[in-house]
């Protein structure tokens, strides 16, 4: 059943309506350090492995160049922060959000970067257990999520980079 009508809802605010929830200024509490993936996880097998060879052709598209001018931006933060978001929703992406960082990180044209572009990706749905794929497909939906991930991070790196910005 479907309680609110999306027809005319702003593509940037993605398929859930979150903007009704109520916001706090500081939602994280202090001394909470964010979750890291784990690069020394065991090599999946089956289909999970094959997923990971793609996972990991994805990381090393990492070598896009940043172009060498510029493109001028909208002076509204908000307005390029809309369009990232509308990108990634465009892509499949489950949530897409943008943060301020703390402290700015180190970019390769050594501008810092100071936002930080968080997505989310969510686990597709799985074979029934007497599915004949289950056995093949079943322990790859987070190698599947992860892929999700890294295609639509990559694909709008690529764009930012494009733009004449690090990513």
């Amino acid at each position: 059943m479907k309680l609110f009508s999306s027809h005319k809802r702003p593509m940037h605010l993605g398929p859930f309506p979150l903007e009704r929830l109520p916001r706090e200024e500081h939602p994280v509490p202090a001394g909470l350090t964010p979750a890291r993936t784990n690069p020394s996880r065991p090599t999946p097998t089956g289909f999970a492995g094959i997923v990971r060879t793609y996972l990991d052709a994805f990381l090393a598209c990492d070598e896009i160049p940043v172009a060498s001018a510029r493109v001028p931006l909208p002076d509204n933060p908000l307005e390029i922060t809309n369009e990232m978001k509308s990108a990634c929703y465009f892509l499949d992406a489950s949530l897409a959000g943008v943060c301020e960082l703390k402290q700015a990180q180190d970019s390769p044209d050594g501008a810092g970067e100071r936002f930080a572009l968080v997505l989310l990706t969510e686990h597709g749905r799985q074979p029934e257990s007497d599915n004949f794929a289950a056995a093949w497909i079943g322990g790859a939906a987070d190698e599947c999520a992860a892929l999700r991930g890294a295609e639509i991070a990559t694909v709008i790196a690529g764009y930012i980079k494009q733009l004449g910005y690090s990513a």
